[in-house]
This record gives structure tokens, sequence and C-alpha cells, in this order.
């Protein structure tokens, strides 16, 4: 543990703090560096012998947050059997704010996968200014009249690029203001198939050409705001 920590401040002050950073971010994947990552390795162990580590070593020595300089702890979270969508606003939060949090349910993506918990390395202080930034969220909301929601089923022809491109401005209009949608459930080669819930507005303005069926169902969630998104959760 020492000597990883002397390595790094080592690395820091031979790169510079920023280029330290970035080196620390894309670390060691697959086994390997970056071209533009190998070459200063090279030039960084010509001057410091002492530090001509094993990429496994150096892996582990790099192992820390690259935002808050915090070395990662080891937990476990739950998986999740399927893709998982998160919303922008979601993904630029935390790649700004908590990118280490690891708190998330881990996707299979569709690969298979037995088992229900995985391990991750998670930064303490991600998860601290991760609950600090949900709690603002929450705080932010105003209460609001309640909204009508409905529902609808979505199915777009794969084959028609004006219907895929017209769904997916609507998609792009009303992600952040949806309540629910659910995966897509269509064969893929032929067809896209989703089950959307949302304000009644949203739901009317869905292309004729794109929408089976659908109903009004029960008023909206009066916290949910469009500037710190819905009130449900960021994955959709």
């Amino acid at each position: 543990m020492a000597e990883a920590v002397a390595l790094r401040k080592a690395l820091a002050i031979f790169l510079g703090n920023e280029r330290f950073h970035k080196f620390v971010k894309e670390g060691v994947r697959g086994g390997r560096l970056r071209y533009w990552q190998e070459k200063e390795w090279f030039r960084f162990v010509a001057v410091h012998q002492e530090f001509a580590v094993s990429l496994d070593e150096l892996a582990l020595a790099l192992r820390i947050c690259e935002l808050h300089d915090k070395e990662l702890l080891p937990d476990t979270v739950e998986v999740f059997h399927g893709c998982i969508d998160y919303a922008d606003w979601y993904t630029e939060a935390r790649n700004r704010f908590f990118p280490h949090a690891a708190s998330d349910s881990w996707s299979t993506e569709g690969a298979p996968f037995e088992e229900d918990c995985i391990e991750v390395w998670y930064c303490p202080v991600c998860r601290e200014a991760k609950a600090e930034w949900e709690s603002k969220r929450r705080a932010k909301r105003p209460v609001k009249e309640p909204k009508r929601l409905a529902k609808a089923t979505v199915i777009v022809a794969v084959d028609y690029p004006e219907e895929v491109r017209v769904v997916e401005e609507w998609f792009a209009k009303w992600c952040d203001h949806l309540t629910s949608v659910s995966d897509d459930y269509g064969c893929g080669c032929c067809v896209n198939l989703w089950d959307v819930e949302g304000p009644e507005e949203a739901i009317r303005e869905l292309p004729e050409i794109a929408v089976t069926q659908g109903n009004v169902l029960a008023e909206a969630d009066p916290f949910a705001d469009a500037e710190t998104g819905p009130a449900s959760d960021p994955a959709t």
C-alpha cells in the first residue's frame, strides 16, 4: 500500500495533475495501456526505475477515484439481467460529480450471467456526493398540480426509416417527462415495441402510425419536474 501511494505521488509529479488524472481515469484496460499511456509510463520508469512494476501491479496502484484521489473500496451490487438505459441528465451528473459511486445496479446488457450480485469498487466521497446531489434534487421539486397520466404501446417498423426517425424524435422530446418506458420487446429484426407511460399531452403527440393502443391512467406525481428530472428512477 505504501509503495502504491509513493508510486502515485511520483507519477503525479512527473505527469502533472491534469495528465495524471487522465492517466488514472483510463487505467489499465484488458491488461494493456493506451498508446499515449505506454509512452508516458516508459518515460516515467526510465527516470524512476524503483517503480518499474508489472501492469497488474500498476492497475492496483491506480485503483483510485480520479476526481477525489481516494482509494476505491470493495462492495457488491445487485445484477440486473437485461439492459438499463439511464437518462442523459443522470449520466451527465454521475460523470461530473460521482463517477465512482458504483451504487446503481449492474446491467448484464443481455449477456449471460448467472450471479445475482457482482463485486464493484467505489469511492466513499463519490457516494456522499451522490447522496447530496439526490437530496438537492428532491428539495428543488416544487409542489405542482397533478398531471393526468396516460399510457400507450409504441410500435415502429425498423425497415421504415421515416417511422423510426419520427419515434426517435418523440422519445428525445419527452424522455425526461415519461414516468415509465418498458424494455423493447419487439423482435428486433422487424419491429420495436415499447409500453410507455407519461403526461397525457405527451401520449397525444405520439405519431398515429406508431400507436397500437393508449388510455388515460391516473394523475401524475406532483413532484415531477422537468429541470431535475422525473420523480421515478433515472433508469428507463
